[in-house]
């Protein structure tokens, strides 16, 4: 897994696939590695191979937190209802699932529904003080109403100052 995931952080995509398919072959019943691998797929713009990765791993573990939220990922970027539901499933498979809060967190901004957005990524923050995406979501909010200094982004460039992810959900909204 350790080489997969290597030969995947530095952009090595086929050597990365092919690893990954290895290790699916050597452990067929191995959930994680298709979740991981469904993950690549997913980075990399195949929804239909990664959710077809994310289902087999379900087949093997019903409640796979990590193919749960690989599927609300695909169903997220879909603009599909069923995001919400299968985050949530994601939640009750693995409530410290830091991912899925700030998915639930996105998904009601993307509603309007700021309150929630806040309780979600508060909810993300709770799990891990590391949750860029919460923080930038709360960034992102406090922009909204017109509050130009925000201390969410201090915070995020303290941690993490390549993390232009953060203006990219502000500018997703």
């Amino acid at each position: 897994l350790e080489r997969a995931e290597t030969l995947w952080q530095q952009r090595r995509y086929q050597e990365a696939n092919n690893a990954f398919g290895a290790l699916v072959d050597a452990s067929p019943k191995n959930p994680d590695y298709r979740v991981r691998w469904g993950r690549l797929f997913l980075e990399r713009f195949n929804r239909r191979d990664a959710a077809a990765l994310f289902q087999e791993a379900l087949e093997i573990k019903k409640d796979h937190a990590g193919a749960l939220l690989g599927l609300a990922l695909i169903a997220a970027d879909g603009f599909e209802s069923k995001a919400v539901e299968l985050a949530e499933q994601a939640l009750k498979a693995d409530p410290k699932l830091v991912e899925s809060r700030e998915l639930l967190a996105r998904l009601a901004l993307e509603d309007s529904d700021t309150k929630k957005a806040i309780e979600e990524a508060d909810k993300a923050l709770a799990i891990s003080a590391n949750a860029l995406e919460a923080m930038a979501i709360r960034a992102t909010i406090d922009w909204m109403n017109d509050q130009t200094e925000t201390p969410w982004i201090g915070r995020i460039l303290k941690q993490n100052p390549r993390f232009g992810k953060a203006y990219a959900i502000a500018g997703h909204f």
